[in-house]
């Protein structure tokens, strides 16, 4: 694949920073299919794709917890990122796929910080 070809679907997902939430999201959402392949599994190789579904899912919570830290008020946030952090809940689902309930609980931080960095700009503005 040539250069101009993934820099062309980087640009379509919005690029820099707001492509990379978008990719975290995807990919955590994705890695359900993982989920439903191991199912059909035994119980040894079922296991690991758990662990490298779980894997998937806890990176793009971490990525995206670091997104939030680089880019914590919304007004200073690149236009667009606002929307994928916010939707960084869906990783709940991902993470609950295989009961991984320490994903499920930090999947909810970022979004809870972009609510809390949103009512506290807009308290600011008042």
């Amino acid at each position: 694949m040539n250069s101009n070809a993934s820099t062309g679907f980087l640009e379509r997902l919005g690029g820099g920073v707001i492509a990379v939430a978008k990719l975290c999201i995807i990919g955590g959402l994705a890695s359900i299919v993982i989920v439903a392949m191991a199912a059909r599994l035994s119980d040894p190789a079922k296991e690991s794709l758990y662990w490298l579904q779980r894997g998937i899912v806890s990176v793009a919570i971490l990525t995206l917890l670091w997104i939030f830290i680089r880019h914590p008020r919304h007004s200073d946030r690149p236009e667009g990122l606002t929307q994928p952090l916010a939707l960084s809940v869906v990783l709940t689902l991902a993470a609950l796929a295989t009961g991984f309930w320490p994903g499920v609980f930090a999947a909810l931080v970022t979004p809870l910080l972009v609510l809390g960095a949103w009512l506290t700009g807009r308290s600011s503005h008042a």
